[in-house]
């Protein structure tokens, strides 16, 4: 079953390259909440656990006896169960569950609450939602860029491919920017049509059926940043980009007011495995070919400057601040800590804002086995 960052693809007659096994990785969702650091996991049984990963705390619960996939986009978290059912946990006003909760805590639900069913796929920066149906229906809750709703909105149909940014690529392969609007008691959703021949979209970044790469923008159009992509994530934080090409280039655009604006900052790269608010750290994870887990410095005097840090690594990602979470072949789950620690006058620790990203950071195994794909 899709889900999650992966997106629904009916066969397509263009020559793509197999995808890295860590795409089918839905097991695993870190994320940032205010000063703490957590991760929903399910484990090798089905089971949902919710723990610790800023590198300095052991704790941990179950917190859902089975699902098939996470999302823990902030003070909201979804699972998809064993039936297809999306259910939510937690949200705020700003951040909504997608359920109706009534005049009561309005956005938030305490236990796992069922949102939609027959879901294959979702997209989430927390106070926007986007969902996908097996049928090919699209559906949006959060703020809808013209809109706020709290429950579900139908956005369209025939969709594959679609973005909480705003966009949705239908199965005639145009890109759709969509928008929500009150029509008296009622919120619609209205399409414009943005572009043709789209094979996926990725927050604002969309690649075509050509393998080109294009930034999406709101009030100017489409710009063509590079050829022959076959992956792209791109930055919630800011507007850069970051890319795969077919050769295992990984490259990072980066718009402004310089001319060169795209850079080439890694070789063999198979798999980004980067969640957007670590990029502060001026260094990118990346899985490489041989299935080694590597920083890569992307901005700054050590650009290019690639540190390997773990062999035979499945799939990866960034945790907290100065984690990272990666999972082996044998299906254990580790942390890798890269803080840099220093004592104060007074004992207290300072951890510095500059990670210290080394082979040699600690390591601490957190689960045995995941539920593998």
């Amino acid at each position: 079953m899709l889900f999650l960052r992966t997106v629904y693809q009916p066969s397509l007659n263009i020559n793509l390259p197999a995808t890295h096994p860590a795409d089918a990785f839905e097991t695993i969702a870190a994320m940032r909440i205010a000063s703490n650091s957590l991760a929903l996991v399910i484990d090798a049984d089905g089971v949902v656990w919710h723990m610790a990963t800023d590198g300095d705390d052991d704790w941990r619960e179950q917190t859902a006896p089975q699902a098939d996939a996470v999302w823990h986009p902030s003070w909201v978290s979804f699972l998809l169960d064993e039936d297809g059912v999306l259910l939510s946990s937690g949200g705020t006003l700003g951040d909504p569950c997608g359920v109706d909760t009534g005049s009561e805590q309005t956005g938030y639900v305490h236990d796992w609450t069922p949102v939609l069913e027959n879901v294959v796929a979702l997209d989430s920066i927390s106070s926007t939602t986007a969902a996908l149906q097996a049928d090919g229906t699209l559906w949006a809750w959060g703020q809808l860029y013209g809109a706020m709703s709290y429950t579900p909105v139908r956005v369209t149909d025939d969709v594959r491919s679609f973005s909480y940014a705003g966009y949705a690529v239908k199965t005639d392969n145009t890109l759709y920017a969509w928008s929500g609007r009150l029509d008296g008691d009622e919120i619609l959703c209205s399409l414009e049509p943005v572009m043709q021949n789209v094979y996926t979209v990725e927050r604002d970044a969309a690649i075509g059926l050509d393998g080109t790469l294009w930034k999406l923008n709101e009030t100017q159009p489409p710009q063509k940043v590079m050829d022959n992509v076959i992956s792209v994530m791109a930055d919630f934080h800011s507007s850069d980009i970051y890319a795969i090409d077919r050769s295992g280039g990984l490259w990072w655009y980066h718009p402004s007011s310089d001319e060169s604006q795209l850079h080439k900052i890694a070789d063999n790269c198979a798999y980004i495995a980067q969640r957007e608010y670590w990029a502060d750290a001026q260094a990118l994870l990346f899985i490489d070919t041989s299935n080694t887990l590597n920083a890569v410095y992307y901005d700054g005097e050590r650009t290019g400057e690639v540190i390997p840090l773990e062999p035979d690594v499945l799939y990866a990602e960034t945790a907290y601040d100065r984690t990272a979470l990666y999972v082996k072949p044998d299906g254990s789950l580790w942390l890798i800590d890269f803080a840099i620690f220093e004592y104060g006058d007074n004992g207290s620790v300072i951890i510095f804002p500059t990670k210290n990203i080394s082979p040699d950071a600690p390591r601490t195994k957190l689960l045995d086995k995941v539920k593998m794909p």
